[in-house]
């Protein structure tokens, strides 16, 4: 309902012994009211959504932590009032060639 920000931020994580090298971290955070404690652990469930109303199918979450999971890498989300934060941490790509030899 009101104009926030969103803050888009990356880095590189620590060489990781089962992955042989690097990730890639990408985290998204906006500043809005956040994600209601109860609904949070449900978010990567297919087909829950709190936006039915709106046309959302809940597939959105469960699809993008299925891409991330089969690159190798996990999503995570913290949120509280004021910051919501999903990050995205993913295998270097050399670490991904190696596991595709």
């Amino acid at each position: 309902e009101r104009q926030g920000t969103i803050t888009i931020e990356t880095a590189t994580g620590p060489r990781r012994k089962e992955q042989g090298s690097g990730s890639a971290i990408v985290r998204i955070i906006d500043d809005g009211p956040g994600i209601a404690r109860e609904v949070l652990p449900r978010i990567f469930e297919p087909h829950f959504t709190t936006r039915a109303a709106e046309g959302s199918t809940g597939l959105g979450l469960p699809l993008a932590r299925s891409i991330v999971e089969r690159m190798g890498g996990r999503i995570e989300v913290e949120s509280r009032p004021g910051r919501t934060c999903f990050e995205v941490v993913l295998p270097s790509a050399a670490a991904t060639a190696v596991e595709e030899c």
